[in-house]
């Protein structure tokens, strides 16, 4: 998982690259880069290749309210909000279709819980074997040839079923009781 803050000081060219290079990426809103044009932020981000989430606090301002509607889920804390005050319905409308983003939009409300348009992206609770989950991220991120997938595949289960992570996991079935992985 490769990570990419954008805060008013983000350099322009180093939010492209980073959104260029394929893989899973979590996006951590803070605040719209300055000297960043809202449309070549809002395309990057739509064609990133590999699978995104967003990461933000509090209410979030044009253009990060876009860039969380076109991630595919977020992680947000208590309260969080989206303002689409002068922000492009475009990725609203993909997200949610036009009858609800209607619904939620028709009140006059500009400002909507994160929650009635987002994905929620489950915290990692312990329960699930971190190795294992780097290992998914990977296989599925990466297009390739059936039989290329399948010799990754075969790969990455070895590589999880030869560390500490399998040990728990037989240790807490064995034991009927709930993993826990250091994270």
């Amino acid at each position: 998982m490769r990570f990419l803050t954008l805060d008013s000081g983000s350099d322009a060219g180093a939010v492209l690259r980073a959104l260029a290079e394929p893989g899973p990426l979590e996006l951590r809103l803070l605040a719209p880069p300055r000297d960043m044009a809202r449309l070549a932020l809002l395309s990057a981000v739509a064609s990133a290749d590999g699978p995104s989430r967003a990461r933000f606090a509090g209410r979030l301002v044009s253009p990060l309210t876009e860039i969380a509607c076109l991630c595919g889920e977020a992680i947000w804390s208590e309260g969080a909000e989206l303002d689409f005050t002068g922000a492009l319905l475009g990725p609203l409308l993909g997200r949610v279709g036009p009858r609800r983003a209607m619904r939620l939009l028709l009140p006059g409300r500009l400002r909507i819980a994160a929650g009635e348009i987002l994905s929620r992206f489950p915290e990692p609770e312990g329960r699930r074997s971190p190795l294992a989950l780097r290992a998914v991220v990977e296989l599925t991120s990466w297009p390739s040839s059936a039989i290329l997938g399948m010799a990754r595949e075969k790969a990455a289960f070895r590589l999880v079923m030869g560390g500490p992570d399998r040990t728990e996991g037989l240790l807490a079935f064995r034991s009927r009781r709930a993993p826990t992985f250091p994270w």
